[in-house]
């Protein structure tokens, strides 16, 4: 395949051997959810979420489970279904059963049976079934081994599509669906339609641990709603 020079020289310098240096990853909570367990509906428990953020240091130990696969966006989040009693204390845990359709996840990540028993002596506000979402943060900008060339160029091509606020949204997928036909990926597809149905919490974190994988410094196109 041959580039033209503006956009061999883009993909030069959106693809990195090494990146700069950063933290080593982590496990983050992103997000904890209610249950509804008659409709499986979530809500958002903003002050679970805060009771629950200040301890994810003790989860460093599972860092290394997370099994990140360039084929599939969602190993980059971990699930985790409590119960909390009334006193706040968690009474039961699940890593592979929806408490709301009682359906058996078939793909559950390797650090969710890391995760699960500390999260046991955690304490919540909300006592009720609660869905906690962590996602694996701060991978290093470095090319993983073995990923297809194909891949890694599609991505950068659609990191680089459209620089960040440089257009409206109808404007900035079109950008991004020109890019990914001229470097057509099924896997950078499937990523794109998968962040579709992720709420910015954990969109973001797939995005950084995605494109970060693939060797990518930055990517302006995707990372369109500020940091928190």
């Amino acid at each position: 395949m041959i580039y033209a020079p503006s956009m061999k020289r883009t993909l030069l310098a959106l693809v990195a051997a090494t990146g700069a240096a950063r933290a080593d990853p982590s496990i983050d909570l992103v997000g904890a959810n209610g249950i509804d367990p008659s409709t499986g509906y979530l809500d958002d428990l903003p002050h679970s979420l805060a009771a629950g953020r200040p301890n994810v240091h003790a989860l460093d130990k599972c860092t290394k489970l997370v099994a990140l696969d360039y084929k599939d966006p969602s190993s980059v989040l971990i699930d985790v279904y409590l119960k909390v009693g009334a006193d706040g204390k968690v009474t039961s845990v699940d890593t592979t059963t929806d408490p709301s359709t009682h359906v058996k996840h078939k793909h559950v990540s390797p650090a969710a049976g890391c995760i699960a028993p500390v999260v046991r002596g955690w304490t919540f506000p909300d006592h009720e079934t609660i869905l906690l979402r962590f996602a694996l943060i701060d991978v290093p900008v470095k090319r993983a081994p073995k990923l297809p060339d194909g891949y890694v160029q599609a991505l950068a091509a659609v990191c680089a599509a459209a620089p960040e606020g440089a257009a409206d949204a109808p404007a900035r997928v079109a950008l991004i669906r020109s890019a990914l036909s001229s470097h057509p990926d099924p896997h950078v597809q499937d990523l794109l339609g998968s962040l579709g149905g992720l709420v910015p919490a954990t969109r973001l974190p797939v995005i950084r641990a995605m494109v970060a994988n693939a060797g990518i410094a930055a990517c302006p196109a995707l990372l369109e709603i500020p940091e928190r």
